[in-house]
Formats: C-alpha cells, sequence, structure tokens
C-alpha cells in the first residue's frame, strides 16, 4: 500500500511540476496599430474595416523555454487563410510578441464575416482570438462615428444574432449593398444624417433585449 502511495505521490508531483513549467498566455489583444513596446498597448479591436491597413496581433507570454517555436495563423470562416513566419526564442523567460496580416488592397479585404486568429507555442495550439471584418462603406459607422457604445451595440447583434442565420446574414448583406448611397444622401442633407442616427442608435438600444 506505502508503495502505491509514493508512485501516486511521485506521479501528482511529476504533472504539477510539468503544469508548473508549462508556457502560458498574460495578454492577448487585437488592435488596429502596432504596439510601440511591451508596456505601450493599445486599445483592443474587435471589428476592423477593409480600410485598415493591418490586423495587429499583440500577445504576452510567461515561462518560455529557450529554443521553442512561436508562430501564428489566420483563419477565414473557419478555413485556413495565411501563417506568419515560425520564430524562435532565444532564451528562457518571459516575451511579447507582435503579429499582422495585411488589408487593405489585398485579398483578405474581399473576405468580410467572420475571422479568428491563432497562437501556436511549440506547434500546439495556445490561444485564439475571433474578430470580425466589415466593409468600409457602413452606414452605420458614419452616422455613429462618434458613438462607440452605440456602434458596439449594433456589431454584436449583427455578429451574434444575424450572422447566425442564413437570412440574418442576407440582412447584413442588404445593409451593406445599400449603405453606399445611404452614406452619399446623408453628406448632403444634416437632417437625414440625424434622422438615421437617432434610428441606429434606437436599434442599438433595443438589440440587447435579442442577446
Amino acid at each position: 500500500m506505502r508503495r502505491y502511495k509514493i508512485l501516486l505521490s511521485g506521479i501528482l508531483l511529476l504533472f504539477l511540476t510539468g503544469t508548473a513549467n508549462a508556457a502560458y498566455v498574460t495578454q492577448a489583444i487585437l488592435s488596429t496599430s502596432a504596439p510601440t513596446s511591451c508596456d505601450d498597448i493599445p486599445p483592443p479591436v474587435t471589428t476592423f474595416n477593409t480600410k485598415d491597413a493591418a490586423v495587429y496581433f499583440f500577445v504576452t507570454i510567461n515561462n518560455v523555454t529557450a529554443g521553442a517555436t512561436r508562430q501564428t495563423k489566420w483563419f477565414y470562416e473557419g478555413r485556413f487563410y495565411a501563417e506568419n513566419p515560425i520564430g524562435t526564442f532565444s532564451e528562457a523567460g518571459n516575451f511579447c510578441s507582435l503579429s499582422s496580416m495585411e488589408i487593405k488592397d489585398t485579398a483578405a479585404a474581399e473576405l468580410t464575416g467572420n475571422w479568428k486568429v491563432a497562437y501556436y507555442y511549440n506547434g500546439d495550439l495556445l490561444i485564439e482570438l475571433p474578430f470580425y471584418l466589415e466593409k468600409s462603406s457602413c452606414a452605420a459607422l458614419a452616422a455613429l462615428s462618434d458613438d462607440a457604445e452605440s456602434l458596439t451595440a449594433l456589431r454584436a447583434f449583427r455578429d451574434q444574432v444575424l450572422n447566425t442565420t442564413s437570412f440574418g446574414r442576407q440582412l447584413v448583406e442588404l445593409f451593406y449593398h445599400y449603405s453606399p448611397a445611404l452614406i452619399t444622401s446623408m453628406e448632403s442633407s444634416p437632417a437625414l444624417k440625424e434622422g438615421v442616427r437617432r434610428l441606429f442608435k434606437a436599434c442599438a438600444a433595443v438589440s440587447g433585449k435579442f442577446m
């Protein structure tokens, strides 16, 4: 019986030691701008625009071992799109790393919808973050450019409700199809812009009831 206890203790100690020495992520964000340092992190972003230059993925990882590899992969609607070159940690410790995917004037700009970025350590998935890429011609963005809270609510309703059904996705496509004409009309009519603004704010206010 005592031998079994010693064996069990050894296995448990081995498991705990392996867990304690494993690399782990302490911070991961997506943004439209690159951090200037590991301590100067830009605001996180979950929805990007087809006119944005790039998606920047910043991650802080602790307990790295020397010689370990890191790699970032990008997926569109669950399908592999691109990957960043494999990097190697030259020494053990805690590190921050930055990866990016260009958007503007690339094939990615034509792929609006749900995206995901995945971070691999020694070939194993360590963390992944979802994000959404929307067309630049968005009437809601033009009307609510100074109302981040309402925009966030509308985007959440689009992603969590409309984009989960075929009919909802068709509504989203129709909205983006007619948005350019609506934006043009708003530019020449302040009254129309204010009316559209109030409409979107009202929609944002009630969208939470459907999620």
